[in-house]
C-alpha cells in the first residue's frame, strides 16, 4: 500500500502497487483494483457497469484509476466520488493542453513556474470532474472550468 486515508464522513481512499498475476496489464488493473477494494469494503465486492461505463457497487459509490504500475481506489456511502492517478513526466504539452483547458486556463498555465505540475494537476482535476459526472458528452474545455490555485506540495481541491 503506497497510500490510505479514510475521512470523517467515510470516504476511503487508498492506492497500491500493482500486483502482476494476470495475462496482461488491462488484467492485473482489474485483478488489483478488485483486491484493493475488497479491502477498502472488508468484503467481496460485485462491480457492475453502467451504461455509461461509470463502476457501481451495492450501497458505496466508487471510483478506481491505474496508471503505470499503481492502480487507486476511492468509496463513500455518501458522496459521489471520482479519483484520478497521472504519472508526471516530461512531455510537450501544448497541443494535448489546447484541447482540454480554456483560454482562462491555458493563460494560467504559460504563466505557472512549473508548467508540467500545473498541466497535470487541471488535467487530473478534470478527470476527477467528469468521473464525478459519470456521463458521456462532457467537453472538458467547455463543460468543465478550474479556477485559479497556487501550487503547493500538498492540499486538495474543494468546491463552492
Amino acid at each position: 500500500m503506497l497510500f490510505w486515508k479514510k475521512d470523517d464522513n467515510g470516504c476511503h481512499i487508498e492506492i497500491w502497487t500493482m500486483e502482476g498475476n494476470g495475462t496482461s496489464k488491462r488484467e492485473n488493473e482489474r485483478l488489483t483494483s478488485r483486491k484493493l477494494l475488497t479491502h477498502i469494503l472488508q468484503k467481496d465486492a460485485v462491480v457492475n457497469y453502467d451504461e455509461h461505463g461509470k463502476p457501481h457497487v451495492d450501497n458505496h459509490h466508487i471510483s478506481i484509476a491505474h496508471t503505470g504500475e499503481y492502480v487507486g481506489v476511492i468509496a463513500s456511502k455518501t458522496y459521489v466520488v471520482g479519483v484520478d492517478l497521472e504519472r508526471i513526466r516530461e512531455r510537450r504539452i501544448d497541443e494535448l493542453a489546447e484541447k482540454f483547458m480554456d483560454a482562462d486556463e491555458l493563460d494560467r498555465l504559460k504563466e505557472a513556474a512549473e508548467q508540467i505540475k500545473y498541466f497535470y494537476l487541471v488535467w487530473g482535476a478534470k478527470e476527477v470532474l467528469y468521473k464525478i459526472y459519470g456521463k458521456k458528452g462532457l467537453l472538458f474545455q467547455e463543460n468543465l472550468k478550474t479556477e485559479n490555485f497556487e501550487l503547493t506540495t500538498k492540499g486538495h481541491f474543494k468546491h463552492g
